[in-house]
């Protein structure tokens, strides 16, 4: 059954084929097939070039993604360094701020002290002469009960009290013994050359060569002698 109707299929075909008519629609159809797999490959190759495009459209979209989130990490980035920037700003203000104020304190302490070492150099200049004054007093005092014997010879292994008490009975003419303290030589040489003994009755030594005079701080003394040379 099978090998007939493959024999009715081949005549059918020969037929055909002798036909002319025939011969001409099928080559219409092979030209037209012949133009639709043209167009099929162009399709197909436009097809792939799209699908390039769209697979580089993804890369892109991701690498746009990538670069949105680096870039909104640098944007974060460059907001927690404004806020620092800020917050130094204001600690570098309230720095300035401190130290400008620190140095008027500064200033104004200086000038306080400036006027304390002024105040108290005047005063120290003042308490020392009033030390100096309440010395000078109480040296006047602890020898305002001494007298200067001068003009009296040096002689070695002399005795001072005696040549005290010898001059006031023989030169003064005090007939008593006098009680008399510590006796001694003192300073420079007076006259005769010979250094002064460390009692008024001085008019007895009128136009002698002796001479007794109270005993005075030697501050005193340069100012007595001033006064009196001026």
């Amino acid at each position: 059954m099978a090998v007939n109707t493959q024999q009715a299929d081949n005549e059918i075909s020969g037929n055909l084929l002798n036909d002319k008519d025939t011969k001409a629609i099928l080559m219409d159809i092979l030209r037209s097939l012949r133009v639709l797999t043209d167009r099929v490959e162009k399709i197909e190759k436009e097809v792939q070039k799209i699908d390039y495009i769209k697979e580089s459209l993804s890369n892109l979209s991701t690498r746009v993604k990538t670069n949105e989130g680096t870039i909104i990490e640098i944007q974060e980035r460059n907001r927690q360094v404004e806020e620092c920037l800020e917050k130094m700003g204001h600690i570098v203000d309230t720095m300035v701020d401190k130290y400008l104020k620190n140095v008027g304190e500064i200033s104004e302490i200086k000038d306080k002290m400036e006027a304390m070492e002024k105040e108290s150099g005047t005063r120290s200049n003042i308490d020392i002469k009033e030390i100096q004054a309440e010395v000078l007093d109480l040296k006047c005092r602890s020898r305002s009960n001494n007298l200067i014997f001068s003009g009296l010879a040096f002689q070695r292994d002399e005795i001072c009290q005696s040549k005290i008490q010898n001059f006031i009975t023989n030169e003064l003419e005090i007939p008593y013994r006098v009680n008399l303290g510590k006796v001694h030589r003192f300073g420079k040489s007076g006259l005769n050359g010979a250094r002064p003994i460390v009692l008024n009755n001085t008019f007895k030594l009128k136009e002698k060569r002796f001479g007794i005079s109270e005993q005075f701080p030697i501050e005193i003394e340069r100012k007595r002698k001033d006064s009196t040379q001026s």
